[in-house]
């Protein structure tokens, strides 16, 4: 199987070292456009997987769509954030996108266990019992 040049210098890429660049908008008309922030893709990574709550299978949804197309867009209740990468270069096949996303897990493994509990914030919703009627 053929791989096209581009793709061999994005799979020598760590999440660390791919560039994207972020524009936020607001779900509110009147709310001003925000300028383009600039992250690495292991920046977003971390925020996503705190925010989403350490769900793996939307964050690499999130990662392997922006490496295979280039941007992604992902909706939040109040805004939205479009994602898009700086070096069209950096696009990639799915699977290389995989062991992107896959070599960052690994090498935050590595990190130690108090810097990881710092960085988890757990979500747990408490519903009251609804009263049931006869």
């Amino acid at each position: 199987m053929e791989t096209q040049p581009d793709q061999s210098l994005a799979s020598h890429k760590l999440a660390a070292e791919i560039k994207i660049s972020q524009r936020t908008l607001r779900n509110q008309p009147e709310a001003p456009e925000e300028e383009p922030e600039l992250f690495y893709l292991s920046e977003k990574i971390d925020q996503y997987l705190i925010r989403l709550g350490y769900s793996n299978a939307h964050v690499l949804g999130i990662v392997v769509n922006l490496l295979t197309v280039g941007k992604v867009r992902v909706e939040f209740r109040h805004y939205v954030e479009r994602l898009e990468l700086v070096d069209p270069a950096d696009k990639t096949t799915r699977g290389i996108a995989v062991d992107i996303f896959d070599r960052f897990l690994l090498e935050r493994k590595g990190r130690s266990n108090q810097e990881q509990i710092l960085e988890f914030t757990g979500k747990i919703i408490v519903q009251s019992p609804e009263s049931h009627r006869m």
